[in-house]
Formats: C-alpha cells, sequence, structure tokens
C-alpha cells in the first residue's frame, strides 16, 4: 500500500479558539463572556466608589481593602480570558494598592487622581473588549507608567533629615 502525504495544515487550524482570542469572540452568545462583562460592571462600580471614598478619606484602610479586592478579582478574570490590556492596567493598579496597604502612609492626592484616571481608562477598555474593539487605547502607556510611579514613591520612605554638622 502506497503512503500519501497528508496536506500541511496551517499552524491555527488545529488550534481550538480560545475565549481569548479577538477573532473567535461572541461577546453577545459566549455565557462566559457574558458572565465576565457583567462581573467587570460591577467591579469598576466597587473600584470607583471605593476611590470616590479615598478622596473623602484617605486614611480609610476598608476602603483600600475593597479596592484592593475588586482591582485584583478583575486582573485574574481578566487575564484567564487574555483581555491581556485590562489585565496590564489592573497588574500595575495591584502593584500600587498592595505598597498602599502595607504602608502607614494614605494615598496623595496625585495618586488618588491616577486611580480614578485608571478606572475610567478601565471602563473604556472592557466596553472595547465588549465590542470586540482591539485597537491601541491613548494613554493605556502612561497610565501604567504614572501607577508604577506612585507605586514607587510609596515603597521609598521618607528620607530623614540630614544631621546639621557640628559647630
Amino acid at each position: 500500500m502506497a503512503r500519501q502525504a497528508v496536506p500541511a495544515r496551517p499552524a491555527s487550524a488545529g488550534r481550538r479558539a480560545r475565549p481569548g482570542d479577538h477573532a473567535s469572540r461572541r461577546v453577545t452568545s459566549d455565557p462566559l463572556l457574558q458572565v465576565f462583562f457583567e462581573e467587570a460592571d460591577e467591579l469598576l462600580r466597587v473600584f470607583e466608589q471605593g476611590v470616590l471614598g479615598l478622596e473623602r478619606a484617605p486614611a480609610d484602610r476598608e476602603l483600600l481593602h475593597a479596592i484592593f479586592r475588586a482591582a485584583h478579582t478583575l486582573k485574574g478574570n481578566s487575564s484567564m480570558l487574555g483581555f491581556e490590556r485590562i489585565s496590564t492596567v489592573t497588574h500595575a493598579l495591584e502593584e500600587l494598592l498592595v505598597r498602599l496597604r502595607a504602608g502607614d502612609a494614605a494615598p496623595s492626592r496625585e495618586a488618588i487622581d491616577t486611580l480614578l484616571a485608571a478606572s475610567d481608562l478601565l471602563r473604556t477598555l472592557v466596553a472595547r473588549a465588549r465590542a470586540g474593539d482591539d485597537s491601541e487605547v491613548p494613554g493605556l502607556g502612561a497610565l501604567v507608567d504614572a501607577l508604577a510611579d506612585h507605586a514607587q514613591a510609596v515603597a521609598q520612605p521618607a528620607s530623614a533629615p540630614a544631621e546639621a554638622p557640628p559647630s
């Protein structure tokens, strides 16, 4: 019996589409994605309300913990489903929030403003993901950098005042 060559298939032909593949998304019919978007909306509501609460009471540790939990859950869910941009922003948020939770200092006014900007950007990213829009998002890199800068500032303890030279 003669052997026949099997025609080559494209590398992606044998791979099943994953929920995170934008080309395979059926946002309106995929129950997993529907649950993700419903939970994302609720997590963003909790996050935003918590940050607004921090504006009034920056030292409120419970608000800080609630904000962290919302960001952490959204990070895990978005990462699992392949929403890389949402995951990137929430990872940077989590880094800042971990450091704020571990420290004694309340978040600065600038850090709170950056958290609010992150909330707005995350709402945009979730809306775009829901629509299947995978285009670049202006300001994403700058916001992630700002979050990292705030996290770094929290991590560095304030310098002790220099001793005056003996007279």
